[in-house]
């Protein structure tokens, strides 16, 4: 019985200590390029250009494949008013 007992516990104990975080928390970098809107014939035109940004994230796995996230980013888009 004791040597039943040990061996249950070393497997369910190996089962779990090698499972992933339920929290994870992240840094986050993007890289993008935006066109804008059409604009009207009063205002000046817009030209397309290049869009960065950084940020901080914390997930959190709820259910199996369900998980929550919250995050703070940061973003900066270039535009060359013409």
């Amino acid at each position: 019985m004791k040597t039943l007992t040990t061996i249950i516990f070393l497997l369910s104990y190996s089962f779990l200590s090698y499972s992933q975080p339920k929290t994870e928390f992240g840094i986050n970098t993007e890289g993008s390029w935006f066109t804008p809107g059409p604009v009207d014939k009063y205002s000046e035109s817009n030209r397309n250009g290049w869009g960065t940004g950084i940020g901080v994230y914390a997930s959190r796995s709820i259910f199996w494949r369900l998980s929550a996230d919250v995050g703070l980013a940061y973003r900066y888009k270039q535009m060359q008013q013409h």
